[in-house]
């Protein structure tokens, strides 16, 4: 066993370094992409769990974005309480970044609707939301 191991390690080292040299590429070319372009841009970023998806996301945009929220893990909740929690969430979220509603969030178009107050109140010329976990919202 120890003898595979050290086998092994050199490879796991130079996979990291590939692994290393083609995130800082993508987080480049993913920058780029997104902030030079005169039109807005959806930008979709899909693949496999736990791979560093989010974290990419974060360093390609200096974590600044105009709006940021995770989704919550369906995976504990009960199909009653989902879009309660996800709702409750995603006001958090908007409080976060100064959207103080009068009552709660009730419905995702109140919801959007202070998303757009978000978008709308921000000085920034280009404006970045980052909804992580898109799939656990619905």
């Amino acid at each position: 066993m120890i003898n595979f191991l050290f086998a092994f390690f050199p490879f796991l080292l130079y996979h990291q370094i590939i692994q290393n040299f083609q995130n800082n590429l993508f987080l480049t070319t993913f920058g780029n992409f997104a902030l030079n372009e005169e039109e807005p841009q959806f930008v979709a970023v899909y693949g496999r769990r736990r791979v560093g998806k989010t974290y990419l996301i974060r360093e390609s945009f200096e974590h600044s974005f105009t709006f940021e929220h995770t989704g919550v893990s369906n995976a504990s909740l009960d199909v009653n309480s989902l879009k309660a929690v996800q709702l409750e969430k995603f006001q958090e979220s908007l409080a976060e970044f100064g959207y103080k509603p009068a009552e709660k969030i009730t419905s995702w178009n109140e919801a959007f609707n202070g998303l757009k107050e978000v978008i709308k109140a921000s000085k920034e010329k280009k404006k970045v939301i980052f909804i992580d976990e898109l799939s656990w919202m619905w």
